[in-house]
């Protein structure tokens, strides 16, 4: 009898594990999902943005703030786009790296920029997209944010134009209240 019940026992645990697991994977799907929805929404905020250097390049390049697995997201997306004719191309950048060829810079939400990437960011005119909350009360300039299960984002009009650039009015709209 006590051998029967300790088989049980196992067995219970084998369940929860089991159920642990497929919760584990869920969430996890989830997460990489919410990343393939926000690396799409980086290549077309560039459409939709207007730098004061326009045109001198070929390309347009999305930095990722010390974040290896959000990097590789976001490279798979840019694979083969083209946006206003320019190429879309990612990369991961470190706090130290220089910025000068960044056109867009996304700050993950385990990223926490020194006050010199905001400013160096700023001067050089790139577009800050992150993803703490209070991202545009400190100076970022488009804010994602789950709501209801929905990735969304936020504007700062006021950081926009300190850094130089326009957004469309197209872009202004898609943005949350």
């Amino acid at each position: 009898m006590y051998h029967s019940g300790k088989k049980q026992t196992i067995s219970r645990w084998g369940l929860v594990l089991l159920m642990c697991l497929a919760v584990a994977q869920v969430v996890q799907g989830q997460a990489l999902r919410e990343n393939d929805i926000k690396a799409r929404f980086l290549i077309s905020f560039t459409k939709y943005v207007e730098w004061p250097d326009n045109g001198v390049t070929e390309e347009t390049v999305i930095g990722v703030l010390d974040n290896p697995v959000f990097f590789e997201t976001l490279q798979r997306q840019c694979t083969r786009q083209q946006e206003r004719g320019k190429e879309v191309k990612a990369r991961l950048v470190s706090g130290a790296d220089p910025l000068d060829s960044i056109d867009v810079l996304f700050i993950p939400r385990d990223s926490e920029p020194s006050p010199d990437i905001w400013q160096r960011a700023l001067k050089s005119g790139i577009l800050l997209v992150g993803e703490n909350r209070g991202f545009l009360e400190r100076g970022g300039m488009i804010e994602f944010r789950l709501i209801r299960n929905n990735v969304r984002f936020l504007i700062n009009l006021q950081s926009i134009e300190k850094a130089n650039l326009r957004i469309s009015s197209k872009l202004a709209r898609l943005a949350e209240d």
